[in-house]
């Protein structure tokens, strides 16, 4: 049976995630195949530069480890699960789009989309959650939607229907905005239920490929924002994001003895090694 450390930093009160299908275990005792031995991570000298942080097993439902889980905090492009679980409910991914003739002013991290082009839903997915496009999410949100305002009138509406408490959202790429932002606990609630799609699990893994607009003659290479695809504890995506006033944020899918385990970072100096650092203590009881 495995056991793995659940660290609280909340021992008392009602469970938080009762209402939105997670279960806080807040005794400690066994709970399913998790055993709480600690309560925090100063026990054990470590610290974390994150200003929330939160672990959650997928498989059981259980939370195992939170600091500040409903703190309102920009979150930059993790947005961008929101925008594509969106997508994927209302597309067809063999759908093809006709990128918009001002594409080139788009600002930040881009897939570098043409003018013009016609290009599948698939790709322009792959290009927002691979590399990162925000152009990618723009073609997206206005073929959604006809415009950037919509859509994100769309993402507001669907944050109600899943149960997120604490989110606002005003653009579908998560440019810095200070009534643009989210919380460790709300994200886990989008990434439980994105996750849910064979399609997205399959390509947050990919750390290098290759797509093309629909004639062909249109390539663009997607490299992964996510340095964890190529860490030794076999990182199974999920999404980065940074802005200057996000600071480093970063949602990991990694396996620790056969259950998934999702660690969400946000407002990072280091999200790499905070979630290194939460897998590890995890891991040191297995």
């Amino acid at each position: 049976m495995f056991r793995a450390l659940v660290l609280l930093i909340l021992i008392s009160g009602t469970p938080q995630f009762s209402t939105s299908g997670f279960v806080e275990n807040n005794e400690l005792t066994q709970v399913n195949n998790f055993q709480v031995v600690s309560s925090n991570f100063a026990d054990e000298g470590k610290t974390l530069s994150a200003k929330s942080a939160l672990a959650v097993d997928l498989d059981t439902q259980i939370s195992l480890y939170k600091n500040s889980p409903t703190k309102k905090l920009p979150i930059a492009s993790l947005v961008k699960l929101m925008t594509a679980l969106i997508i994927l409910e209302e597309h067809e991914l063999n759908e093809i789009v006709t990128i918009s003739s001002d594409i080139n002013e788009t600002i930040g991290s881009r897939m570098w989309l043409y003018g013009g082009e016609n290009i599948t839903v698939e790709s322009l997915l792959k290009g927002m959650l691979i590399q990162s496009g925000n152009d990618a999410a723009y073609e997206l949100a206005k073929f959604n939607a006809g415009s950037l305002e919509e859509f994100s009138k769309k993402m507001n509406r669907k944050a109600l229907y899943l149960g997120l408490k604490n989110s606002n959202f005003l653009d579908p790429a998560g440019l810095d905005d200070e009534n643009n932002y989210s919380t460790t606990e709300d994200l886990a609630l989008i990434a439980k239920h994105i996750l849910k799609n064979d399609f997205v699990r399959r390509i947050v893994s990919i750390r290098e490929t290759s797509i093309f607009s629909v004639n062909g003659k249109i390539e663009h290479q997607l490299v992964n924002t996510n340095r964890l695809l190529d860490n030794s504890f076999g990182a199974k995506g999920l999404k980065t994001g940074t802005t200057d006033l996000a600071g480093q944020c970063l949602i990991t899918l990694v396996e620790v003895n056969g259950n998934d385990i999702l660690i969400i970072i946000l407002g990072s100096k280091n999200r790499y090694k905070d979630t290194r650092t939460i897998f590890n203590y995890l891991q040191s009881a297995a």
